[in-house]
């Protein structure tokens, strides 16, 4: 059996995006993915990923809801996270 950490971090994002997307997702469920999402965007090149994965997606040059989507992971900071190391992810991109 495969678990998220089996595939490659573009991989799981792109995975954890799809699971997100289900209709009718219980919200435990959708915590649960949220939170994975956000640990592997965290990670070395995790923001790096995301962004390659969310405009790679669309050939014709994305959406408004997709910079929208940027634009609200790069302002919300992850529960715990001070301003100072959210911060220091974006910049190390």
């Amino acid at each position: 059996m495969l678990t998220i950490s089996s595939f490659g971090l573009g991989e799981s994002l792109q995975l954890l995006g799809l699971t997100l997307q289900t209709p009718g997702l219980p919200a435990t469920a959708k915590n649960a993915v949220k939170y994975q999402l956000s640990r592997r965007i965290l990670r070395p090149n995790g923001l790096r990923a995301f962004l390659n994965v969310m405009l790679n997606e669309e050939q014709d040059g994305g959406s408004l809801a997709k910079y929208e989507q940027i634009g609200t992971l790069l302002s919300t900071l992850p529960r715990g996270m001070t301003a100072k190391e959210g911060i220091s992810c974006i910049v190390l991109i």
